[in-house]
């Protein structure tokens, strides 16, 4: 990213996206999930798609720093 915002704005708007997304599961098989809670899981969690995800500092601190 060239944009020095940081993360949680640069998702802010996703938040707010409802489409639906269809995942393809550990398993083979597919499952329905929605792009707000995708975006929440690329916040929250720390491997996502198989991808090992950068520590982002919790929200109420980059607020803070603003």
């Amino acid at each position: 990213m060239t944009d020095q915002s940081p993360p949680v704005v640069v998702v802010q708007p996703l938040y707010n996206d409802y489409r639906k997304l269809r995942r393809r599961t550990d398993f083979g098989t597919f499952e329905l999930s929605h792009v707000d809670e995708f975006v929440d899981e690329m916040l929250t969690k720390d491997f996502l798609c198989d991808i090992a995800l950068p520590r982002i500092p919790n929200r109420w601190t980059l607020e803070a720093s603003t």
